[in-house]
């Protein structure tokens, strides 16, 4: 099973994004956002917040697991 489907990318063009958020609810799979970026003005433009700190994969693979996170919002352009 999926662990989180990617709703939010500089890659996405903001109907698709709408679309893949509808998606992944529509599937109970939670949603992340990534900035993916190939040019230096979209870094960090889209990322994913998580609760508490993650130090190691163990925790991002348990928050993961528990659904402790969340698309953050879209940075400035």
């Amino acid at each position: 099973p999926l662990a989180a489907m990617e709703v939010r990318s500089v890659n996405l063009k903001e109907h698709e994004q709408r679309l893949a958020e509808k998606l992944a609810a529509s599937a109970g799979i939670p949603a992340v956002a990534n900035s993916d970026a190939h040019r230096l003005r979209d870094v960090g433009r889209y990322y994913t917040e998580f609760d508490g700190v993650l130090r190691t994969i163990g925790d991002l693979r348990a928050a993961l697991r528990n659904g402790t996170f969340r698309p953050g919002p879209a940075g400035p352009r």
